[in-house]
């Protein structure tokens, strides 16, 4: 099943996410690689901050050396970054604004570089610590020479806490609160929009105020375990959990702000978890009322707990199209562990059959369409049928307003809120690259849908829909297109890590290598987790176009020889290193 497909059936409980990336200036980042391993504990020994009202003084040991062509500054202030002053191999002098207060999280971001290892690490810590209601500057007490805290210690300027969810957890249970978990990721359009147009407003930051809240990185090999125990299935989610880590709700995909105000409102008025839910609601004496079932059906579903979400729809008359979205979830698990199970596709195939007598002319029904085509032999009566039928509805929907509005619910638009003929025009696309063989019509329609999304009026000021409006380009094959708006969108958003990763991608595409080598150093220097292995295949495919085949073979196995390949989550991008290296032993073999 598509991510997406699954994000329509969990529609009803759905949003959010944000990424809040480290900040970073790629164009200065030159010549060195950014470590996430054992270095960083040698970087930390090495590094001494010191604090006092002027100025700060950062130094190292010997060994140890600032990487002076990258943005080594203070981040807080109002007037913008704050270089420093001073700066040799050891030594950074940066001197802070006088007779002004000292921001909220303010923080001296560093790039430090270990001699032995050749590698450089990022390091980052708070200037300031709050006394009473007071933020001061560490240090600014009379104590010279305070050693300033750790900013893995203190949450954003959004308050999210980034890292050890285990610690923040605790804190929710002490102040017996209610924790926000965000699990997002960097590549994902609805988080960049759900950042940029509600996480940031006004509005949320003062309704959840006084909730624990943590983002969790969905690119990050820590975050994969927490993912597996709340069942994300994809991003962005909003995961509400009481003091003790049980879930309450959640939230899939976007959302405009007004909804996720209002469901934080809800879950601050009755933080109930929701097996207790389910018991209140299964429990009474008296006869459950359908909108409670059905809500608890909707939760149920949301939280991957589908079996149980059927055994609530059921029961309610007229059937709800939730039951048909649960069962079609249920199934699909299964036949993610066993792909050619005969009985399990065959279930598969009554199941999606059922649900296209109930729902035959939404988005939704196209994708329905498409699983079960999947199902079926490319040659098939049955599955030519299904095409014609998804294609006539693509057809009516991108030019009958009416019919439009009909097929598509709130909780199946997500990130295209406001673009819907765009997100038509897309889910057709993908319809055909997933069935494989319609090649020419699949490159026609992701050119129409370039088209839609440029007639769209979307900006490079629309962090989410450009990101899309990108995506789509690439897949249409219109680099030199892609590269002029992936270069808006990195002027916009020079700290977003992804979109230089894109752009290697689009430079390769273009045979443009030598660029596509540089760009993708660049990202690679600054990316972590899963990012890096994407990175790497890009890389490759660099020194393969420039015919320098030892390189691409180093890099490749450099990285398969990785541990973090072996994790599941990782199959995808194992299965595509794996591949790409035996092409060399290929190109060597001739």
């Amino acid at each position: 099943m598509s991510k997406r497909n699954l994000f329509f059936y969990l529609s009803s409980m759905s949003i959010i996410s944000s990424v809040f990336l480290q900040t970073l200036n790629l164009d200065y980042a030159q010549g060195e690689v950014v470590a996430t391993s054992p270095v960083r504990s040698r970087v930390s020994e090495a590094l001494s901050v010191e604090v006092s009202a002027e100025r700060i003084e950062a130094t190292l040991k010997e060994g140890f050396h600032f990487n002076l062509q990258a943005p080594n500054q203070v981040k807080g202030w109002a007037s913008g970054p704050i270089r420093p002053q001073k700066a040799t191999n050891q030594l950074l002098e940066i001197n802070l604004p006088k007779g002004e207060a000292v921001p909220p999280g303010a923080t001296v971001v560093l790039y430090v570089c270990d001699d032995a290892n050749t590698f450089c690490d990022i390091e980052r810590r708070l200037i300031g610590r709050a006394v009473g209601n007071e933020l001061k500057l560490a240090g600014a007490t009379g104590v010279t020479g305070t050693q300033v805290e750790e900013v893995t210690e203190r949450p954003d300027l959004h308050g999210f806490y980034h890292r050890d969810f285990d610690r923040v957890l605790k804190m929710a249970a002490t102040d017996k609160k209610i924790l926000l978990i965000e699990f997002a990721a960097r590549w994902c359009p609805g988080c960049q929009r759900i950042t940029s147009e509600v996480l940031t407003k006004k509005a949320f930051t003062k309704v959840a105020r006084d909730l624990v809240k943590f983002y969790a990185d969905m690119d990050l090999f820590e975050t994969f375990d927490l993912a597996k125990k709340y069942s994300i299935t994809g991003v962005p989610t909003l995961l509400f959990v009481d003091s003790d880590g049980r879930e309450i709700t959640r939230l899939v995909d976007y959302r405009r702000e007004s909804i996720v105000v209002k469901m934080v409102n809800e879950v601050k008025a009755n933080p109930i978890d929701l097996n207790q839910f389910k018991q209140a609601v299964l429990s009474s004496k008296k006869k459950p009322k359908p909108n409670e079932m059905l809500l608890l059906g909707r939760r149920l579903l949301s939280a991957g707990r589908s079996s149980e979400a059927i055994e609530v729809l059921e029961r309610l008359t007229p059937v709800p199209i939730e039951l048909f979205y649960a069962k079609v979830e249920r199934v699909s698990r299964k036949l993610k562990e066993k792909k050619e199970d005969a009985g399990l596709r065959a279930e598969m195939s009554a199941v999606l059959e059922e649900a296209l007598k109930h729902e035959k002319d939404t988005l939704t029904s196209i994708l329905w369409r498409g699983e079960l085509c999947g199902l079926l032999g490319n040659s098939s009566e049955a599955r030519l049928k299904l095409i014609k039928e998804a294609r006539e509805l693509v057809a009516k929907l991108l030019v009958d307003p009416q019919a439009r509005r009909n097929a598509l619910t709130p909780g199946t638009v997500g990130e295209y809120e406001g673009l819907e003929k765009f997100l038509i025009a897309v889910t057709w696309a993908e319809f055909l690259d997933e069935l494989g063989v319609h090649a020419d019509e699949a490159k026609v329609a992701w050119g129409r849908a370039a088209e839609i999304g440029q007639a769209s009026g979307i900006t490079d000021r629309q962090a989410g829909p450009g990101l899309r409006y990108l995506i789509v380009l690439v897949a249409a094959e219109k680099l030199n297109e892609a590269d002029r708006w992936v270069l808006q969108l990195i002027r916009r958003e020079p700290e977003n890590t992804d979109l230089f990763r894109r752009r290697a991608r689009i430079l390769n595409g273009l045979k443009r290598y030598d660029e596509a080598l540089l760009v993708g150093e660049q990202s690679r220097k600054v990316s972590e987790g899963r990012i890096v292995f994407l990175v790497v295949e890009q890389l490759a495919k660099s020194y393969i176009g420039l015919g320098r085949i030892d390189s691409a073979k180093r890099i490749l196995d450099e990285s398969l020889a990785r541990p973090e390949l072996g994790l599941e989550k990782m199959k995808e991008q194992f299965d595509k290193l794996t591949s790409l290296r035996k092409t060399l032993d290929v190109k060597n073999a001739n």
